[in-house]
């Protein structure tokens, strides 16, 4: 009873608040027994807008608690799960007759009953005509269809590795736009097949700095085609390059259906906030990549009813300072059956040294990726260069590093890269890092916050492709020490005996002098509590 009047206090106060800007908790609740349907929506309009796309409409539904989405039937089968009240259907086949149907549904799975249903066509395939050239004027394009497929505007926003299109035009259509250093347009291309007026894109993994042309191409339903516009545009250089430290000691600690999170902040860092991000699938690689948790400058953050996508689910806790820095991200993946337990790093789901994609506990071996050396993973800790193909690696305690892989020396169709470091104080204990690629696109880098403690730890390096499976696993074993100046260098801070007997001589001098002083005040005093006794 006093956990049910708690979620409902709560549940009141946050409304349907997503962010929590404050430094306490941000909690999603979701409680009760939900039986009741949405609304019924209706079906409003299922207009054939090409021979291969028809554009299908439908009225809002209401639901008494939380409102799930749609699901558009197309001949009785579902063909789209949305939350928006329109869908653009796709891929059809010129001349066939097209039923539509759609029913609502909320979080609790219950559905509405089915909508009234709308028949509609697709037309004839249309005749191809050749495409309009770039020298065409507006005078020799005088048809109504070449006036449909005409620009009403065009934006492009750009940071340094992306280019943001954002236009409209007169009628529907669909583009194709080409890119490249050049009015060749070698650098890519992209091509939808929606009809509409209304167009967004982006071009990613652009150089900074870099002036690039482009070309956008219309097409419209009746297969008209036209260059809609020709240009240029320039990303913007790579500022701000600077790596944060993540958060420290991540852990978790599992409550029925609630998890609880908590770390601690970075020193010497402006911090802006840390944001929380969830999801049951993966780890979020970036704050908008997930259900957003928590966002404020806490140290806490509770999920309530975190399992209802499954018994597992991934973190990301993103450290986000004043410029605008956003950290790698520290990770944790939960695990239901591990209720009541205090879960630091990844133990919550198997014990330290075992992949993440699996669900045994298994301990797995190391695991080399094809042409992938271990000389690319490097550890920076200010003028200290070390990779994985060192001996012994010894860090300053008291100092954040770096760990870098770079962009090259990996498959391009990874899904994360996660590094685990061990407490060194209790090798039970292990908090891990997603590596993210940095702003220049060179690497994928975490750096990491010093733990303020000396002894033995280790690292591992978890590669993981697009289906998250474990295609690389790395350890190396690493030492945290008081910094010194005399030892501390990239011979692993080995002293040999000939640099020994070296010191002693250059030393001898200063020794044999400091010796004589000190007999010589012994005699002095020797002498003069002599004379006293006398």
């Amino acid at each position: 009873m006093i956990r049910f009047l708690f979620l409902t206090i709560v549940l009141l106060s946050i409304s349907n608040t997503v962010l929590a800007a404050g430094s306490e908790f941000n909690i999603k609740v979701l409680s009760g027994d939900d039986t009741t349907p949405p609304t019924t929506p209706t079906l409003l309009s299922a207009v054939p807008t090409a021979y291969s796309q028809i554009d299908v409409a439908w009225s809002a539904s209401i639901d008494n608690f939380t409102f799930g989405g749609y699901v558009l039937l197309r001949d009785g089968t579902p063909i789209a799960t949305t939350t928006q009240t329109s869908f653009n259907d796709t891929g059809l086949t010129p001349e066939t007759l097209y039923n539509y149907e759609v029913y609502a549904f909320d979080n609790f799975l219950n559905i509405s009953t089915t909508s009234n249903s709308i028949a509609t066509t697709t037309p004839a395939l249309p005749v191809v005509t050749p495409p309009v050239t770039a020298t065409t004027t507006e005078d020799e394009t005088t048809s109504e269809s070449t006036k449909i497929n005409s620009l009403r505007y065009l934006n492009i926003i750009t940071t340094n590795h992306e280019a943001n299109f954002t236009w409209e035009t007169f009628g529907s259509s669909r583009y194709t736009l080409r890119w490249g250093k050049n009015n060749e347009y070698n650098g890519g291309y992209i091509s939808n097949d929606t009809y509409r007026s209304q167009h967004k894109t982006v071009i990613s993994d652009l150089e900074a700095d870099t002036q690039y042309f482009y070309e956008l191409v219309g097409h419209t339903p009746s297969g008209i085609s036209r260059i809609l516009k020709t240009g240029e545009f320039k990303t913007k250089p790579n500022i701000n390059n600077f790596p944060i430290p993540n958060v420290l000691r991540l852990s978790a600690l599992v409550d029925k259906d609630d998890v609880i999170l908590s770390w601690q902040l970075p020193a010497a860092v402006e911090i802006k906030s840390i944001r929380v991000v969830g999801n049951p699938n993966s780890y979020p690689t970036d704050i908008n990549d997930g259900e957003v948790i928590y966002d404020g400058l806490g140290t806490k953050a509770l999920d309530t009813e975190a399992f209802k996508g499954g018994s597992s689910k991934h973190y990301s806790v993103f450290v986000i300072d004043t410029k605008g820095n956003i950290s790698s991200g520290a990770v944790v993946l939960v695990n239901k059956e591990y209720n009541n337990e205090f879960i630091p790093g990844k133990q919550n789901s198997k014990p330290v040294g075992t992949s993440t994609s699996e669900n045994k506990n298994i301990m797995i071996e190391e695991m080399t990726l094809h042409d992938f050396s271990v000389n690319n993973i490097k550890i920076f800790q200010h003028d200290l260069i070390y990779d994985f193909s060192f001996e012994r690696i010894n860090l300053f305690y008291q100092e954040p590093f770096t760990i870098s892989i770079p962009y090259t020396a990996v498959p391009r169709h990874l899904k994360s890269i996660v590094v685990t470091l061990l407490d060194p104080t209790d090798n039970r204990r292990s908090y891990s890092f997603l590596l993210r690629i940095n702003k220049d696109g060179s690497a994928y880098e975490s750096t990491i916050a010093p733990l303020n403690v000396l002894g033995s730890s280790r690292l591992q390096v978890e590669i993981f492709d697009f289906e998250s499976e474990l295609i690389g696993l790395y350890r190396k074993q690493i030492n945290f020490k008081v910094k010194s100046l005399e030892t501390d260098n990239l011979n692993n801070n080995v002293v040999f005996p000939d640099k020994i007997i070296e010191t002693i001589k250059n030393s001898a001098p200063f020794i044999f002098s400091l010796i004589g002083i000190l007999l010589l005040i012994t005699l002095f005093i020797w002498r003069w509590k002599r004379v006293e006794d006398n």
